[in-house]
């Protein structure tokens, strides 16, 4: 499928726009080399759904460290919440770590943003279509 636009985030992320869907693209890097790549992605239907475990992800995170828990922990949505050493709602496994409410707050708003974005490349596509009919 041919790809229409891309755009790299601010999240370490990049909005791919498809002829017809989008997602959102994120590849976690290891320590070092000798770590193999791990792509995640975040279909279009699942972008609302992914925001919101953030967010409910984010308040837990900032519940249990008032608690002192120090541990790795699956949240909602395949994000992790990490305690001590890289700590915050990560959005894949290890990446991107969300520890204050104003990253949280962009990071969201980013992510809200990228969708706009597709949403709007792809009915301007569907017009060109419509208009070469």
């Amino acid at each position: 499928m041919k790809v229409l636009y891309e755009q790299p985030l601010r999240c370490k992320g990049k909005l791919v726009v498809l002829e017809n869907r989008w997602y959102l693209s994120f590849e976690e890097q290891g320590p070092d080399k000798r770590y193999k790549k791990r792509p995640f992605q975040v279909l279009d239907k699942d972008v609302e759904s992914f925001c919101k475990c953030l967010q409910e992800n984010f308040i837990y995170y900032e519940e249990q460290k008032q608690k002192g828990c120090s541990s790795l922990i699956q949240g909602q949505g395949g994000q992790w919440i990490r305690f001590g050493i890289r700590e915050g709602v990560c959005l894949f496994h290890q990446s991107y770590p969300i520890k204050t409410k104003e990253k949280l707050e962009k990071t969201l708003s980013e992510l809200l943003e990228a969708k706009e974005k597709a949403i709007q490349i792809l009915k301007e596509q569907n017009q060109r279509k419509e208009e070469k009919k």
